[in-house]
């Protein structure tokens, strides 16, 4: 006898179906497959986070860390120690006829101060204008000599100029007492003196800083030949800040000033020795 089934026949989901889709099926298939095979096989490695570092990987950074730190003092003194012997050169340019200056105030982060007078209000202007930097702060009515003039006050940032300069090196402790004394004696002619120090500041360990303050009165000429000779030396010498002043009303380039200024020589012990 011929059975005959009166149930449905189940079909299976991929039967009528077209050879594209069923071509992007296997190929999914196949992806999920290749994933979850790489998956298990990262599970069975370290992560990289917790994977312990050699010993050179340990040593080296903070060696690094550690010169750069020490070096760190020298590389600001190449950007900044030629800026107050820098500003004593802008100030005699720019400064026009019938302005006189009272006194100068330089950094070694370029900032400037500078009081004087003038007959004209025109000229305070004009020297501003020239400076580049720094801006009035005061204009006020005054007398010199007999005669009305407008005193006046600059402040600001002059514009750094490009300096080429290779780094110099640091003192050492044996060297210190030479170098002070090499200074004093290429200021002679502005009869330099020691007014104060040294006062020493500790940088990176082994390196420390001495400040000295010195003081000199002499042709304006003069000053600026010595700033021009402390920024061509080969040793760490710096010179943070200079303050000048006149007795008098003077003209940049061949008036008697006093200058007061902060020097600092930049010391670090030979290796094998120890700070005295």
């Amino acid at each position: 006898m011929t059975q005959i089934n009166l149930l449905p026949r189940k079909n299976h989901f991929w039967e009528g179906m077209s050879k594209i889709w069923g071509v992007l099926l296997v190929g999914v298939a196949l992806a999920a497959l290749v994933g979850a095979l790489i998956l298990v096989g990262s599970g069975s490695k370290k992560e990289p986070s917790v994977k312990s570092p050699s010993a050179a990987e340990k040593v080296v950074p903070s060696e690094r860390a550690a010169v750069e730190g020490k070096e760190a003092p020298i590389t600001e003194i190449v950007r900044r120690r030629r800026v107050c012997m820098d500003v004593l050169e802008r100030i005699r340019e720019a400064i026009p006829p019938f302005v006189w200056l009272t006194s100068i105030t330089a950094t070694a982060t370029d900032e400037v101060f500078v009081q004087g007078m003038a007959f004209s209000r025109a000229r305070i202007r004009e020297f501003a204008q020239q400076l580049g930097g720094a801006k009035l702060s005061m204009i006020e009515k005054s007398t010199f000599e007999g005669r009305n003039v407008s005193k006046f006050s600059l402040s600001g940032r002059l514009p750094r100029r490009p300096c080429r300069e290779r780094p110099p090196a640091f003192l050492s402790p044996d060297a210190r007492k030479r170098t002070i004394a090499s200074v004093l004696r290429k200021g002679k002619l502005l009869h330099l003196s020691l007014v104060h120090g040294p006062e020493q500041t500790a940088l990176d360990p082994p390196a420390f800083r001495e400040r000295f303050i010195l003081r000199g009165e002499g042709i304006y000429d003069q000053l600026k030949a010595f700033m021009h000779d402390l920024a061509e030396r080969p040793e760490a010498v710096s010179v943070s800040r200079i303050a000048i002043s006149a007795q008098e009303a003077m003209r940049a380039g061949t008036s008697t000033v006093t200058a007061t200024f902060s020097l600092d020589l930049y010391i670090r012990p030979e290796p094998g020795k120890t700070r005295r």
